[in-house]
Order: structure tokens, then sequence, then C-alpha cells
């Protein structure tokens, strides 16, 4: 009962705070507290927002809807702002009461509506919710005679006086009468409007929750109003409407929302912002004519039609090239982007579909892309693979026959799955030297992976041939052998990508996925590249070491034992509804997602505790590829946000949708291998590095240990800390 009673007070206060800082588009408490107090202003308007928030959450929370909804202010925030209004409009009876009863039911079924609606075709609901209810509230309760106007902001002055004597007053008429432009005093009452008071101290305190959420929102706030303030003098609008009026937040909330909420934030963002005021304007200006007629206020609806309008305007785009839509939403401008920059930089030129090398082995490529021998023109985009001895001859002396050839007979495997849609397998192979032009290609297999992505393998040895048409092969069976059949003076084999299933169809550049490069001594891992010609290359050999410790099978537990604090630290193997595999500490409530396709552990996310041995762990494991090369060195860029502190990155998130001056990497090297077939070991060391004008100096060095099938040991070394980890059971 305890546990029950501490996890409904947590998620009442987590609720509570989310919803105010959701009106700004916020889940940072601290922020939700700031504009929770500058809600007081008129303490009616800010008591029935907080009662109509806990009366909606509770509702929420008794009729079972989703806990995680209820604790970010989801469901709370609509009911908030129609607190306010109710609060706003009318003085404190007992007949409030059931406004404020009615009005949360009403809200909360008006919520759950609206994010279904909408949600089908990815759109947020903002606060249309919150329209409807407050126009149909308005509409109900005009001329009833049990509801008095509220008069508060008419004496205002006295009930300063009434609830905090002369000091109140003294503090409250210093602020109002701050010797400030007028822009800016408009800005900051425009910020206090969102809340329903028209006082320059509750937008003092609305700006500086802004602030403490984010630098960017900031900005994007005052550049909105700004650009929307310069608008309405431009076409000589009324004023009034920015000084008193609801217009003025519209502006700021739509310019936050777009320039780096549902957008990443960039330049192009930012100038989106300025140029949107004009529709803002015209949609304010024509929907009060339209709502005058039946005496209901505009609020926020230009802000919710335009973002929601311009949101679905773009999802016809096919092809985003400057406006990038946010795919993870973390409800911080910052934050949004600097995941945005870290998935692109390790991810952004990977192919949605993976074509492997098609050969076993290592291989020379002697011709590749814009070859100059038949690469060229509408066959550009292909591979010839052959092999060498140590004295760059690809043969064996005397070298007068196909089988003195080093690559002749060398199996060939399907790059990727899918179906044999052509093969021809009677060619002959041609002596050395000679070439067969009438039958250019020679024996060929075209393979069929993706609507319009084919791949096709030519001059293969003549009956060596193992697949028929229509037929669907995995990734690696071998489908043949090279040869020397075609237009082939010698044996090799010519691999190639292309959007038809015909032989000689021209190719298609389309990139290979996870492969190792041999240039001079230097080792390379290659996620996605274009081999180049004289490069040795060859798919990656997988370790059963390192595929047996990184296999983390869901269901089981990995117990570990923290030497200097003498502590256990447990990791539980999960995997979610979607599939998406994960790492749970319960100790510190954390969670790493990672993939693992048997060739490549990647973590991709981490939520919870970055002092926890599962953060240092998701850092040093950002990718491992599972097979050994002595000193082959993998680097990763990182999510700043996740390496740097809030205090580290509070110049450069002024700067970031324009300039990245933070960066920083994780540098894992294969270290040492012992091959002793009874107990084989692995060490993997590595460091996590910044990079930039201050500092080059490392975060931190670790050091992988893989032993007995498992990730035995990780230790950790920095300039403040030093962790010794071992695995203890599994």
């Amino acid at each position: 009962m305890i546990k029950s009673s501490k996890q409904i007070t947590n998620l009442s206060f987590l609720g509570l705070a989310n919803s105010y800082a959701q009106l700004f588009l916020s889940t940072n408490q601290l922020a939700g507290l700031l504009i929770g107090i500058a809600s007081f202003i008129d303490p009616i308007a800010g008591s029935c927002g907080l009662a109509m928030t806990l009366l909606t959450n509770a509702i929420a929370y008794l009729f079972q809807l989703n806990q995680a909804k209820i604790k970010s202010g989801t469901l709370g925030y609509n009911a908030l702002l129609t607190g306010l209004f109710i609060g706003h409009s009318f003085t404190w009876s007992p007949y409030l009461i059931l406004i404020l009863l009615t009005g949360s039911i009403l809200c909360l079924m008006l919520t759950v509506t609206f994010e279904n609606w909408l949600s089908k075709n990815a759109l947020p609901f903002l606060s249309l919710p919150f329209l409807a209810c407050v126009w149909l509230l308005k509409l109900a309760t005009t001329g009833l005679s049990n509801l008095d106007p509220n008069l508060n902001e008419l004496f205002v002055f006295n009930h300063l006086y009434r609830v905090g004597g002369e000091n109140l007053l003294n503090t409250y008429l210093s602020i109002e009468q701050l010797p400030i432009p007028q822009v800016i005093a408009v800005y900051f009452k425009s910020l206090g409007a969102v809340l329903f008071q028209y006082s320059l101290g509750s937008g003092i305190l609305v700006a500086t929750a802004i602030l403490i959420h984010s630098r960017i929102a900031f900005s994007l706030s005052v550049l909105s109003f700004i650009s929307g303030y310069l608008f309405y003098q431009i076409i000589g609008a009324n004023m009034n409407d920015l000084n008193y009026g609801f217009i003025g937040f519209n502006f700021i909330l739509s310019g936050m929302a777009l320039g780096g909420f549902y957008l990443i934030p960039s330049r192009w963002s930012f100038l989106l912002t300025l140029l949107i005021s004009p529709t803002i304007a015209i949609i304010g200006i024509g929907s009060e004519k339209i709502l005058s007629v039946f005496q209901i206020p505009l609020l926020s609806l230009p802000f919710n039609l335009f973002v929601i309008l311009f949101l679905y305007f773009l999802y016809f785009r096919e092809k985003a090239v400057f406006l990038h839509l946010t795919p993870n939403q973390f409800a911080s401008p910052e934050k949004n982007l600097y995941s945005y920059q870290n998935k692109a930089n390790r991810y952004g030129g990977l192919a949605s579909f993976k074509i492997h090398l098609p050969i076993i082995g290592k291989m020379r490529i002697s011709q590749g892309h814009d070859g100059k021998i038949t690469h060229l023109s509408d066959w550009k985009y292909a591979w010839d693979f052959d092999a060498t001895d140590a004295e760059n001859r690809t043969y064996r002396l005397p070298g007068i026959l196909v089988e003195d050839y080093y690559c002749y007979n060398l199996p060939v495997i399907a790059p990727a799955s899918g179906t044999v849609v052509k093969v021809t397998d009677h060619v002959k192979d041609n002596s050395i030297n000679q070439v067969n032009l009438t039958e250019n290609w020679g024996n060929t297999v075209i393979i069929q992976h993706a609507p319009y992505l084919f791949s096709k393998l030519s001059h293969l040895k003549k009956g060596s041939i193992k697949v028929q048409e229509g037929e669907w092969v995995a990734m690696g069976k071998t489908i043949g052998n090279i040869g020397n059949s075609g237009r082939s003076p010698e044996p090799h084999l010519h691999f190639q990508l292309q959007s038809t299933p015909y032989i000689g169809s021209p190719t298609l550049h389309f990139p290979i996925s996870n492969y190792i490069e041999f240039i001079e001594e230097r080792v390379s891992f290659k996620r996605n590249g274009v081999p180049k010609i004289g490069n040795w290359v060859e798919n990656p050999i997988p370790n059963k070491l390192l595929q047996e410790s990184l296999s983390f099978i869901p269901g089981k537990k990995y117990n570990w034992h923290i030497s200097e604090t003498n502590q256990i630290e447990t990791w539980e193997s999960h995997t979610d509804a979607y599939n998406n595999r994960y790492l749970f500490d319960s100790k510190t409530s954390s969670y790493m997602y990672f993939s693992n396709d048997n060739q490549l552990f990647e973590a991709h996310s981490f939520y919870g505790d970055k002092n926890s041995l599962l953060f240092h762990f998701y850092i040093a494991s950002q990718q491992i590829l599972m097979s050994f090369y002595p000193n082959l060195r993998i680097e990763n860029p990182l999510n700043i946000s996740e390496v740097y502190s809030a205090s580290q990155r509070f110049l450069q998130d002024w700067i970031a949708p324009f300039y990245l001056y933070l960066q920083a990497k994780c540098m894992l090297n294969y270290a040492h291998i012992d091959d002793d077939i009874q107990s084989p070991k692995i060490i993997l060391e590595g460091m996590v590095q910044p990079s930039n004008l201050l500092s080059k100096k490392s975060f931190f060095d670790f050091k992988l240990e893989f032993e007995n099938g498992q990730l035995s040991q990780f230790k950790l070394n920095s300039s403040n800390q030093q962790l010794t980890a071992t695995c203890v059971s599994n």
C-alpha cells in the first residue's frame, strides 16, 4: 500500500508539473513549476487551472487511461488551459465547482478523441480539445445568473494588497512599471496571456521557464514574436490585439512548435519562423471576425490551424530537403537536434536494404565504378573481383590455363536474400585472352531483392550454377563459381546492382554494406561504402566468442560486481512489443536499446541514470563488429547531449541550429585475441574523446574483456573515476 501511495503521489506530481510545462512544448519540471507560479497572478484563474488539472488526471487514472500520458502531462494540459480560462472568466462560487468538474470530464474526452483522430495522420492535437471545450462552455454559460464575471484583473491592486500587503503590491508595481521598450513589454505580456495573466511579471516568469527549458525555444519565441509584431505594424493592424489580445502568443507558440519541436532546429526552421507570421496573422484576423458572430474568443485557434495544416502539408513531400520532421521526440529542441545529428552521422548514408559482397574470403577489386575498361556509360556502377599473389600476378605460372588463375572456380554467394529471376548457364569458358562478344555477359544469375532492386553476377563457370529461376535464396548461399565466360579475357567476377531484371540492364548506384577493406597495412570496417579499384575486400569473418558474448538472450539476467563499491548491478535482457531489444537496470531504472544481427552489435539509445554501469557500456558499445581483426579501429560519433553536461552545452545550445563546435566520438580498438581452443579470450580497448575548441582530453578510457562465452569484465578509467565490473553470473 505504501508503494502504491508513493507511485500515485509521484504520478500526480509529475502529471501536474508536466501539464504546466506542456503548455510551452516542454517536459521540464522546473520550467513547469515556474509556469505554475506565473499562473497565480490572478489567483482564481490559477486555482481553477490547478484544480481542473488534478481532477482530469484523477479521472484519467480512475478510468485506467495510459499512465505514461498522465505522467507526461499529455492528458492534462488542455484541462489546465480550460481551467485557467474558466477562472479568468468567472469569480469564485460553489457553482464554479460544478463547471470545473463538468469541464474536466468533457475536456478529457475531447483530448482522447482528438488524439485518436489526428494520430492516424501522425498529427498533434495541440490545444484543439481546449478550444472545443471552452467554446462549448462559453456558449452554455452565457447569461447564467449564478456565475459572476471575474473582476480581479480590474481590481488587481486591491487583491494583491489583501493577499500580501504593501510589500507584495510594491513588488508587483515595480515589475509592471519597469522602463523597458514597448515591444519587450508586449512580448512578456503575450507569454502571460497563454495563462490568461495580462501581467509583465507573469510573462517574465514564463520567459525564464522557457529559457531554463531550452535556449533554442527561447530564441524562437523572441524571433517569432518580433516577426509578428513587425508585420502588424507594417500592415497597420490594431496593435491592441497584441497588447491585450491573444494573437501575440499565437506567433510565439507557432514559432516554437515549427522552429524546433516538430521540425529539427536549423537555419531553415529559423527562417520559416520569420516567414509564417503573415499567414498566422491572416488566420487570426479572419477567424476573429467569424467567431465574433458567436461571441466566442479567438484564443489559440491560429496556432492550432497553421501548425496542423503545415505539418500535414509537409507529409506530401516526395523528399525532405531542408525542413526535416522530428523522427524521435525528446520534448527538447536541443535534444531533438543533437539526436538527429548523431543518427545522421552514424546512419545517414546507409541504404534502406543491405547488399553484401558476393564473395567468400579476401579478393581484390580489379575494376570499380567508372572503370576504364568496360565499366562505362550506363554500366559504370559495377565491380570486378579477382585475386593476386605477392608479385601482383592473378595467376600461377605459367598462367595459360583458366585453372592457373587464383580466383577461378571460387564460390560466388548471394549478396542478399531474394528470388532468382534469371539464370544463364550454357556459355563455355574462354581460353585466356579470348573473349565472347556474342554472349557478352557469359553465365549469369540475376536475383531480385526488393522492388526495383536486382543484383547481377556474371562470367560464372559453365555448369557451376546451383540455383534455378523462381527459387528463393538466402543471403550467403552459394549460387555458382567464378569462371571465364562471356567478355572475359581472364577469370573474374562481375557484380552490379540494377533496377530491372534483364541481362544487359543499366547499373544502379547502390552501396555495399558491412565489409572489411584492406589498404596496404590498414584494416577498416565499412558500414556502408563503394569499394574502389585496387582495394582488397571481404565479408567479415564471424567470431564465435564475440557472437556468444553479445547475444544477451531475452529473459536472462547479467549480474555485475563492481569492485570499487562492492555493489551488484543487474542487467535484464528484454524484447518489447515492437521487437526492439533492450537491457534494463532496475536499480537505476535505466534502459539501453540495441540491435544484434549476429554480425554487428550496436547500441542505439539510452534512457536513465548516466552514472550507471549500463550507461558507460552503452557509450562503449556504440558499434562492435563481431569479428576480430588485429588493430582494427571503429569510430562512432556520439550524441553530445549524452556526454556533455548542461553547463558545458549552454553556449553551444544558442548556436546549435547553425553550427556545432562540440563533438565527441567513441574509438574502439581490437587489441588482443588469444585463440586457445580451451579458453579463448578477446580484449577490446577504447576511449571516449571530445573534440571541441577547449579540450582534446578523453572523457574516459575503457576495456571490454570477453571470455567463456560472455562479456566477463568491463573496466573504466577517467579523471575522477576508476571502475572494474566483473560478470559474476548470467
